[in-house]
């Protein structure tokens, strides 16, 4: 997969800024820089004032009210329209394939020329270029059309590659006989023809529930409702929804009791206040919009570490950004020592990462640090065998050392009671004590829990390579190095380890000592109140000072009360493969100089691979400003575009590849880097909440969760209050988040005999 121009969840989640920035990564520099741009609704053409575009076209009254692409983006990004176009014309023309599949045109779409994406619906292909004019061809039964003029293409980016060409030759050679043939008829145009105007994308739900209401108050079984909707849906629904959707709008209207009411046949009932338990609901009233979570993008992983993450997923059942999470520890506290990335002239630094996981106990975190770090813990004990005997040697040497130091000083004392000189002993002494046998360095790479203080230590006295790896980072977090006396400290230490930078540390009580060349990678889970509770107590100061910048962020879902019991796998030879790599890279001669420092070679970026980091910075940047879509989280973003540097040189180190970081690698770093982004957008956000919004809004998740995967509308509270969100257990904070979302029509608290329940409303489950 291409990550940056195929990074999932981006065209479904419904976040416009990650949309924005995909597109910004994807598209043609000759694209983005024509006047040409437009905005759509509902399939309509917009001007990027707002306005329709109407009357005739390609006039120069219409050129001029088209808008750049930053024009575009922006009245998108404020919301009201669906997506942006470009309109053909003057030189730009385009390729349109629909229903690629079922027209039999697949064979057509890798020889597209071009600037080449899926459509909106995922089932077509567009492709657009620039050169001399030709025919149009309009839409016929063949599925293939072509244009030079009066047209326009929505723009997705999605699974988007190729740049600018002429496309003129290839719709003469290739496009026109399929189309003069009129031979391949569209499945969408058969269920046209056959069952009438088709319901587009943001009309399927609403439809097929009043649909569903019309059959129940009509005495349809749930069984019937259902065959009919999934019927319904797979002939005039473009593209279709899911069957597991359709099903679960079916069993929610079935619910509801049959009516005789011929003035309810039209189901418009279901659509305001809803019958139940002869209560109607409210009117639906919105939460506060919060960022949704986005499904990890797991191809943008190297396939050795994308296998290797599945294959421990089938097995632990963890959340799946945990595990990866996990694995991209390892690859970092592996690869870290021995190569630093170059991301522009005078920009370069390490490539280890900052990884923190926000979760609760029980995600089985330190289960997955165990199969992804296995490598590097045998490479550490063989290290140590391999160096006992110099230890021992070294051991016997000091000894003497100590011993003969011991003399010296006897005897200096000695002579200065005597009234004697005692130069020549003292010159000894000092000779002795710049020969002290030091310890061999033996490779210490897994740190637990520790202060950062030691940690320093470690690297500049042990080996200048580590990670601190832990599942209850509350020790970190919220222990006594995170105090408030001790939190800028040790905060701006571990910001200039993740820099690179040389770090002096002074002590009162023992010996200073000097951090250089030491590379350090940090893979923590902290509990979502531990962390809260930290940034409530240093009052800004840790986003203040960049330290959670750093950091690449993720709030998975728990998994918890769904991890049924599986009999561990005979073999993992996903999870082999990954160790064995990260064994031959560990057993590399790691480059150390004179000072105990880490000499790494420099990986520097291919041509095609800047220009998408470049494209990738640039699209965060525009973001920055007052108002824009990172304005909030401006301390994060500034830092994403280098971890995407970062994952580039992980993964391709990993891949084995020579010479400069190549496009894929960085496309998928920046893949990564910006799922991360969305997911620090996603916590800070709701960090910033009070508690009465956010807790009706976690509550409202965890309930809509339990409902889908029970099948039921209703939640006993004793269930909230054992399984819920450990914030709402207290009968008071899920009381209050209760009546909060009954005032907003979304759910409500039900007696059903003794027991106590909130029932969900049903237009939230369909």
């Amino acid at each position: 997969m291409n990550a940056v121009t195929d990074l999932p969840g981006w065209l479904t989640g419904g976040d416009r800024l990650s949309h924005s920035m995909q597109l910004r990564a994807v598209l043609p520099p000759q694209m983005q820089a024509a006047n040409r741009w437009l905005v759509h609704r509902e399939k309509q053409p917009f001007y990027p004032d707002g306005t329709p575009r109407r009357g005739e076209l390609d006039t120069p009254e219409d050129v001029a009210r088209m808008g750049t692409f930053d024009d575009a983006l922006r009245t998108y990004q404020a919301g009201g329209f669906d997506g942006i176009g470009f309109a053909l014309g003057d030189g730009w023309q385009g390729i349109d394939l629909d229903y690629i599949e079922s027209n039999g045109l697949a064979h057509l779409v890798d020889q597209l020329p071009g600037y080449v994406e899926h459509s909106p619906s995922g089932k077509g292909v567009h492709a657009i270029g620039f050169g001399e004019s030709f025919n149009n061809l309009d839409a016929n039964a063949s599925g293939v059309e072509a244009y030079c003029s009066k047209r326009f293409f929505t723009v997705t980016g999605d699974r988007g590659r190729g740049t600018i060409a002429c496309i003129a030759g290839f719709v003469r050679a290739a496009i026109e006989p399929v189309h003069s043939s009129k031979a391949r008829k569209s499945a969408a145009s058969n269920n046209d023809d056959a069952q009438g105007t088709p319901i587009a994308e943001g009309s399927r739900n609403v439809a097929l529930a009043s649909l569903a209401g019309t059959m129940r108050s009509r005495g349809m079984t749930a069984s019937a409702i259902e065959a009919g909707l999934l019927a319904h849906n797979s002939e005039r629904c473009v593209p279709p929804l899911p069957d597991k959707e359709v099903r679960q709008i079916a069993r929610s209207m079935a619910r509801y009791p049959v009516t005789n009411d011929a003035a309810h046949d039209d189901a418009s009932h279901l659509f305001g206040a809803v019958p139940c338990e002869g209560i109607e609901w409210p009117e639906l009233q919105p939460l506060i919009a919060k960022i949704e979570a986005q499904e990890y993008p797991l191809d943008a992983l190297p396939d050795a570490v994308r296998c290797a993450v599945q294959e421990v997923a089938g097995f632990v059942k963890a959340p799946v950004p945990l595990i990866a999470t996990s694995a991209l520890a390892a690859l970092s506290l592996a690869i870290q020592a021995h190569v630093d990335v170059q991301r522009a002239d005078k920009l370069h630094g390490p490539c280890g990462l900052f990884l923190l996981a926000i979760a609760e106990s029980g995600e089985r975190k330190t289960t997955c640090d165990g199969f992804f770090t296995k490598a590097i813990h045998d490479h550490e004990a063989a290290m140590l065998e391999v160096a006992k005997p110099a230890i021992l040697a070294q051991k016997s040497e000091h000894a003497a050392w100590s011993a003969k130091r011991a003399g010296l000083l006897e005897k200096i004392k000695t002579l200065s009671k005597g009234g004697n000189s005692t130069a020549a002993k003292a010159q000894e002494l000092h000779d002795l004590d710049d020969n002290e046998p030091t310890a061999p360095r033996v490779p210490r790479l897994v740190y637990g829990d520790t202060t950062p203080e030691e940690l320093g230590f470690k690297l500049a006295m042990v080996w200048p390579s580590g990670g601190v790896i832990s599942s209850e980072a509350g020790t970190v977090f919220g222990g006594h190095a995170m105090g408030k006396d001790s939190a800028m400290r040790n905060m701006a230490m571990l910001n200039q380890l993740w820099d690179g930078a040389t770090l002096k540390v002074d002590r009162r009580t023992s010996a200073s000592f000097t951090v250089q060349g030491a590379r350090l990678t940090i893979a923590l889970q902290v509990q979502e109140a531990t962390l809260r509770a930290f940034f409530e107590s240093l009052k800004g100061l840790a986003r203040g000072m960049g330290f959670l910048a750093r950091f690449l962020v993720s709030w998975p879902e728990s998994t918890q009360g769904t991890r049924y019991f599986t009999e561990a796998p005979t073999n993992w030879p996903h999870l082999a493969a990954f160790n064995n790599r990260l064994s031959a890279i560990l057993n590399r001669l790691v480059a150390i100089d004179s000072d105990g420092g880490l000499t790494p070679a420099m990986l520097t970026l291919a041509p095609e691979a800047k220009a998408a980091w470049v494209r990738f910075h640039d699209a965060i940047e525009a973001e920055l400003s007052p108002g824009g879509e990172l304005a909030e989280v401006r301390d994060v973003a500034s830092k994403c575009a280098d971890n995407a540097a970062r994952l580039a040189a992980l993964f391709h180190v990993f891949a084995g590849s020579i010479g400069p970081i190549d496009l894929a690698a960085m496309e998928a770093g920046a893949g990564i880097a910006a799922w991360h982004l969305q997911e620090a957008r996603r916590f800070l956000g709701e960090l910033a909440m009070p508690a009465e919004v956010s807790n009706p809004m976690r509550l409202e998740a965890w309930m809509l969760d339990y409902c889908r995967r029970e099948k039921t509308d209703t939640v006993p509270t004793r269930e909230v209050q054992r399984r819920g969100p450990k914030s709402l257990r207290e009968k008071a904070a899920w009381a209050d988040a209760v009546r909060e979302l009954s005032e907003l029509g979304r759910a409500r608290l039900v007696q059903d005999g003794k027991k106590r329940q909130v029932q969900i409303n049903p237009l939230l489950l369909a």
